[in-house]
């Protein structure tokens, strides 16, 4: 078990939430980092770090005292706060001002799962292992939560074994040994997503697969409301098209047949999904029918929003943040 353990929440996502959920979510923690020190003498710092242009000290302050009992919690709690930055380089700016062996990567809008905590931390065990990460399944609430559980990028919660490998990894679930990561971080890029999926490229490259732990469950909101909706399929299309171009540079996938073909893709893989998917997520049958058209239009706007950015990349990355 680690000795000392740094937990670092950007407190960005939290803004595009529910605020039930970031505060489920510090609910949670809480009891469990509690159990786990019990149980294993472990150090946590809790490392909240925000953007003041996006949230005040003020209201990060009222959060912690309102949803963490700093007189049992088993080590520091403290905020930092870095004007301009946001998501990624938030992750990396925490990383910089923790101070324990690991640092813990947790979104501030995922919910964890019962023992998500030692089901990650227990991987360190290994001295080999560098990094581990969780894994993330979108909660089925509310009428776009049922539909993007059957549809999106995370897969449905299911058994998985203890300890297993994979490509990649998402940045809302993961520990990294801290001067691995701080001779790894993410990718500095003018994107909205994609840095983690860079990341684990680079460390692969390296010789450094991702280790997942088949227990450490965190649950996903979907887009809050329609406005959200809309704005992460505009923002997806920018990243393909942004990633596209870093990676395929004079190919045809980063030309406007690649995009058509990520199209047919994403459409499939929206049919496909519901079908696998239904007998794992507790939805009725009547989502099925209805979870199809939302995943295509949302493949839709993606579309119409990679090809607009063939011509304007930038006024989309001007006019919209997720």
């Amino acid at each position: 078990m680690p000795p000392s353990v740094t937990l670092v929440l950007e407190w960005e996502n939290a803004l595009l939430a529910e605020m039930a959920r970031p505060l489920e979510m510090l609910n949670r923690l809480s009891r469990q980092v509690i159990d786990y020190a019990a149980a294993n003498k472990t150090r946590f710092e809790l490392l909240i770090v925000f953007n003041p242009e996006d949230v005040s000290p003020e209201f990060v302050d009222g959060v912690i005292s309102d949803h963490i009992d700093g007189k049992k919690w088993p080590g520091k709690i403290r905020k930092e706060s870095a004007i301009g930055l946001h998501y990624y380089d938030l992750k990396n700016f925490g990383a910089q001002k923790a101070v324990s062996d690991i640092v813990l990567f947790l979104d501030s809008d995922v919910i964890p799962d019962d023992n998500w905590l030692p089901a990650l931390l227990d991987v360190f065990d290994d001295p080999d292992i560098q990094f581990v990460a969780g894994n993330t399944y979108m909660a089925p609430d509310g009428f776009l939560g049922k539909c993007f559980a059957l549809t999106w990028n995370f897969p449905a919660k299911e058994d998985k074994p203890d300890l297993f490998t994979q490509g990649g990894f998402y940045a809302n679930n993961i520990a990294f040994r801290r001067e691995f990561f701080l001779a790894n971080p993410f990718p500095s890029e003018d994107c909205y997503r994609g840095q983690c999926g860079q990341l684990a490229s680079n460390l692969s490259q390296k010789g450094y697969l991702t280790h997942v732990s088949g227990r450490a469950w965190v649950s996903h909101p979907a887009p809050n409301g329609l406005e959200h909706y809309v704005v992460r399929a505009i923002a997806k299309g920018y990243d393909n098209q942004y990633w596209s171009t870093r990676r395929h540079s004079g190919g045809l996938l980063a030309k406007p047949v690649g995009t058509v073909r990520r199209f047919a893709v994403g459409c499939a893989k929206v049919l496909i999904n519901t079908v696998k998917r239904y007998p794992k997520v507790k939805v009725g049958f009547g989502y099925v029918i209805v979870a199809i058209p939302v995943g295509l239009t949302y493949q839709l706007i993606v579309l119409g929003s990679e090809l607009f950015c063939y011509a304007r990349p930038q006024a989309i990355r001007r006019r919209f943040s997720i």
